[in-house]
């Protein structure tokens, strides 16, 4: 191949095809690593990397067609447009219900998918007819307007993803669960900048390197905290829960901690089936997580039916009004799921305590001694 002789055009249109094309081997890589995990989170994650591969290849026909390296160069740049703008709005779409997911496991999209669908596939049809019959790149009010319809949903969408982590990070008041709410900022706002520096520079493949790096930095870090997180309930594990325990162990602060168990969790297994004990415990941890949120406690999933809850107070009669509060919440479950759940809870003050397995031991030992008396009352 003979660069010297090259023209300019040919040198920036391989330039662009390199980028891109490293970017899609990279990405295809991420995709298959991620395609057969069984969460909705990671099936969102897929379909951001699957829709970004195909925006990289747009960007290829695009290349060709805008530095004159292929004839009919305007019906190529047309179709790469078409290509650009769907394929945004459905990774705008999949990062929402991915952000969605993630801040909160209930997040039922099957039921709301039609309702986030529609505009999309509306916006869509309408790239097609804007960017098949009109001009969308004009440089005057009427081309600036019509891109900006093309990118309001895309827009709308990240904008709403990044409300709803704002808003989940002011809930939050341990330091571990605030970083992983963190890390989802980090996508929408660098994909943002990436865009902007390509309108800007277009004659460079920014966004493919850019979306490129950002993709992998974000995977690692959103992957790394799923080994503190409980597949089931989507809230955190045993691994967190240590981790956070560690981390308190010499703060001046007064911590309690409370084991909590469904009461006579082997019944709904038995009665109803390991799925409906899956079920139970999904909603039991989901009406944990709404009492919780308003003491900003930390809560994990200990072992089966038995949660941890870490309480900061320097008032001993809070625990009362907490606990009395979950057993209040439950109460739901009768019209919820059919069936009645209820709860034992035993607490210690982790204060007390050189270990904090010592302070375990006093309190699932409460626990037990609350299960004895409700069954003597029984």
């Amino acid at each position: 191949m003979d660069f010297v002789n090259m023209s300019s055009n040919e040198i920036l249109n391989i330039g662009y095809v390199f980028g891109n094309s490293i970017s899609i081997i990279m990405i295809l890589l991420l995709f298959i690593e991620n395609k057969n995990r069984k969460r909705t989170s990671a099936k969102c994650l897929s379909t951001m990397f699957l829709f970004l591969i195909i925006y990289f290849l747009g960007d290829i026909l695009w290349s060709f067609a805008y530095f004159g390296i292929i004839p009919n160069a305007d019906i190529f740049i047309k179709i790469a447009r078409i290509i650009y703008y769907s394929a945004s709005n459905i990774i705008a779409l999949a990062w929402l219900t991915f952000v969605s997911i993630t801040l909160d496991p209930n997040f039922d999209y099957h039921k709301k998918r039609l309702l986030l669908g529609i505009p999309v596939l509306i916006s869509i049809i309408a790239a097609i007819i804007i960017c098949t019959f009109l001009n969308p790149v004009r440089k005057d009010i009427y081309g600036y307007l019509t891109v900006l319809g093309l990118v309001i949903l895309p827009f709308t969408y990240i904008i709403t993803s990044e409300v709803l982590i704002i808003k989940e990070y002011k809930k939050l008041k341990d330091d571990l669960n605030k970083k992983r709410v963190r890390i989802l900022t980090i996508w929408p706002i660098a994909i943002l900048l990436v865009s902007i520096l390509q309108v800007i520079f277009a004659e460079i493949p920014i966004y493919c390197f850019g979306a490129l790096i950002v993709c992998v930095y974000f995977y690692i870090q959103n992957q790394n905290s799923y080994i503190f997180i409980d597949e089931l309930t989507g809230i955190n594990n045993r691994a967190m829960l240590n981790k956070y325990l560690n981390d308190i162990k010499e703060s001046e602060h007064t911590y309690y901690i409370l084991m909590v168990d469904i009461d006579k969790f082997k019944l709904i297994n038995d009665n109803n089936g390991h799925l409906e004990g899956d079920k139970a415990l999904i909603y039991f941890s989901n009406r944990l997580k709404k009492v919780l949120d308003k003491y900003k406690c930390f809560l994990a999933r200990y072992g089966g039916d038995e949660f941890t809850i870490i309480y900061r107070t320097e008032n001993e009669d809070e625990i009362s009004n907490l606990t009395n509060e979950i057993k209040e919440n439950l109460k739901a479950s009768i019209n919820d799921l059919g069936y009645e759940i209820t709860a034992s809870m035993g607490y210690s003050k982790l204060n007390d305590f050189t270990n904090s397995s010592d302070a375990i031991k006093k309190a699932d030992e409460m626990l037990y001694q609350e299960k004895v008396k409700a069954h003597k009352n029984r």
